[in-house]
């Protein structure tokens, strides 16, 4: 689940008090803060696994047990289905600027570029399967964690290139047990 970040001045007030909520029979709801369903939409086969709205508020990436990773406008029009993997994709996160979508692939983690015509960076981060990943609009740090018991912090630079370059640190999870 998520709320929708912020109010636009294209958008009513009412648009910035909708959460979007995935669901396990394939499809996911636009909810108001009232509790009042606004749209729901037949997404994935099998369950929606991961939804975020982007920073603007002016989409939707899904992610499903179907391996798809989708786009949808903020009213849950379907705009492109971004990828096709073999396997369930169990988190996404938008870029900064929301031209970009992080996702994960089994042990690799994935930044796919809305335009159909750029390619899409790809690396291992993980020993273990990724279920989790963040992008800061902050600092454009990436965060990811996985079933290694690892998580990880990356800076993610885009240089002039086109190369991107990936510098950061891995940390171990503590548990504490009582």
């Amino acid at each position: 689940m998520h709320w929708c970040p912020q109010q636009t001045r294209t958008r009513k007030a009412s648009m910035a008090e909708v959460c979007a909520l995935a669901t396990s029979n394939g499809r996911f709801i636009l909810m108001s803060s009232s509790g009042k369903v606004e749209k729901t939409v037949e997404g994935h086969t099998g369950a929606v696994l991961a939804i975020r709205w982007s920073h603007d508020g002016t989409a939707i990436a899904t992610a499903g047990e179907d391996g798809n990773v989708k786009i949808w406008s903020r009213t849950g029009m379907m705009r492109s289905s971004l990828s096709q993997l073999g396997a369930s994709v169990y988190s996404v996160a938008w870029s900064p600027e929301s031209n970009q979508v992080l996702h994960v692939n089994g042990r690799h983690l994935i930044i796919k570029p809305l335009q159909p015509s750029v390619k899409p960076t790809q690396w291992k981060a993980h020993d273990g399967l990724i279920v989790v990943v963040d992008w800061s609009p902050r600092n454009n740090y990436i965060i990811s964690g996985g079933e290694d018991k690892k998580y990880k912090v990356l800076t993610y630079v885009h240089t002039r290139t086109g190369v991107c370059v990936l510098s950061g640190c891995v940390f171990t999870t503590v548990y504490a047990y009582t």
